[in-house]
């Protein structure tokens, strides 16, 4: 990336006690090619302010870019791989033993009258192991989009939607297999019951699973869920949302307060540019 044209504008504009910092990555559309450079005071990084190239933008097309440039540093600081950190968290010894155990009591003809509640806790383990395996799948997707930009020192809006996409879609997926832990309560407290009346739990071939399964319906594993749950949102305004609306619900919520701090007010007195110094 050719630097001379953007550091040379740059430095009549530079202040006192500032420095310099040129984007490392350019965005381009079909017919322009855009910079932007970051003057931010020696003491500190955080905002500071901002000029763009072509030099001769309009106003609206500063707004455009000034939050193609953000969103991109801002993806690139890669809060999602802790998303995918929690997606590849091994539960072979939780759920997925559970998921084992609850396997075998169908065997069982004695519990034939939870069957239906068993069905649903495997469906439910089913579901929450694909769902993170999906999430993994799109990080790595995710890391060689970022890769692609890094290589090419260029970034275009098709891979700036996409790693928007990407993070909705995983906090969407992670938001509905936790929907999912909760949902596999109720058919747990079932089968706990069942056992406890028929006084099975401490039998020793069901011990397990009957401790297991208190474990899954205790109160403190409950109030985990539903602290987990209030991160994507309000339950009541997401939980019947189509997938496409909860993947959008989760990138507004996550640009939240980006789009609060850097508004319109920010860009004009931040942006250096003439077109925006003019409005």
């Amino acid at each position: 990336m050719d630097n001379v044209e953007i550091l040379k504008i740059a430095q009549k504009h530079k202040k006192m006690l500032e420095k310099i910092d040129v984007f490392p990555y350019e965005y381009k559309t079909d017919d322009t090619t855009y910079q932007m450079a970051h003057f931010y005071r020696l003491t500190s990084k955080l905002y500071g302010s901002y000029i763009y190239t072509p030099y001769d933008l309009s106003y609206s097309e500063v707004k455009s870019v000034f939050y193609k440039f953000i969103l991109l540093e801002e993806y690139l600081k890669n809060k999602i791989a802790k998303l995918n950190e929690y997606a590849s968290q091994d539960l072979t010894k939780s759920y997925y033993h559970y998921r084992d155990l609850i396997k075998e009591l169908e065997k069982e003809s004695r519990f034939s009258a939870v069957k239906e509640d068993m069905n649903k806790i495997i469906e439910a383990i089913n579901y929450i192991e694909n769902a993170l395996k999906e999430v993994s799948e799109k990080y790595k997707e995710f890391q060689n989009i970022c890769q692609r930009v890094k290589n090419e020192s260029s970034f275009d809006n098709e891979q700036l939607e996409r790693i928007r996409a990407i993070h909705g879609e995983s906090q969407a997926l992670l938001f509905l297999q936790t929907l999912k832990q909760k949902k596999l309560i109720d058919p747990a407290k079932n089968i706990y019951e069942f056992m406890k009346e028929n006084e099975i739990g401490q039998t020793p071939s069901f011990k397990e699973v009957y401790e297991k399964t208190n474990i899954l319906i205790n109160d403190k594993s409950v109030l985990t869920l539903e602290n987990s749950l209030r991160k994507f949102g309000k339950l009541e305004e997401i939980k019947d949302l189509s997938y496409e609306e909860l993947v959008q619900k989760q990138i507004q919520l996550y640009e939240k307060d980006f789009y609060i701090a850097l508004n319109e007010d920010f860009i004009k007195r931040r942006v250096r540019n003439p077109s925006v110094q003019e409005s």
